[in-house]
């Protein structure tokens, strides 16, 4: 529970996500609709449960664990056992809100055997997120876009495909 509520560090899609949640204000749409609903009902002890746990982070989390979950259903209706294997382990990276430099070990072997080549750069581009540990610099915005940008580039190019040739 402590991992999936409070643990955040370079996340793909999480970071970005949660920022514009935030300055969206969507929480407070959040809260509007629950006061709505809890107007509506009547149920009023039930709803206010939910205040709590109405802020940008964990409404970015649910939203990413919802987009996982289509993810991993394409990934599943390929019957191509090496690269849906690459799509699976890519897709639960891309979604986490926690992406640290070990975890793309579980990605590289079928990068490797796929030669794709955004997955293999982001493997030497993701040890630059040491880099807030050893000086004042923040994660966000001035390490997190040379990790993540030059990954999206060569993600769209047509030489980065979960295929095997």
């Amino acid at each position: 529970m402590a991992y999936g509520v409070r643990w955040e560090f370079n996340g793909p899609l999480f970071e970005p996500l949660w920022r514009l949640l935030d300055q969206t204000h969507v929480a407070d749409g959040v809260s509007s609709l629950l006061d709505w609903v809890k107007a509506r009902t009547g149920w009023i002890g039930f709803w206010n449960r939910f205040y709590p746990w109405n802020y940008p982070q964990l409404l970015s989390k649910l939203m990413l664990a919802a987009g996982l979950l289509v993810a991993l259903g394409f990934a599943w209706t390929d019957r191509r056992p090496v690269p849906s294997m690459g799509r699976i382990f890519g897709s639960v990276i891309l979604f986490a809100a926690t992406v640290y430099p070990w975890y793309l070990i579980w990605i590289l072997p079928w990068a490797a055997t796929c030669r794709h080549t955004a997955w293999l750069g982001l493997s030497s581009l993701i040890l630059l997120s040491y880099i807030p540990q050893f000086t004042e610099v923040p994660l966000f915005p001035w390490v997190y876009l040379p990790i993540w940008i030059p990954f999206l580039v060569l993600f769209r190019l047509p030489s980065s495909r979960w295929s095997i040739d």
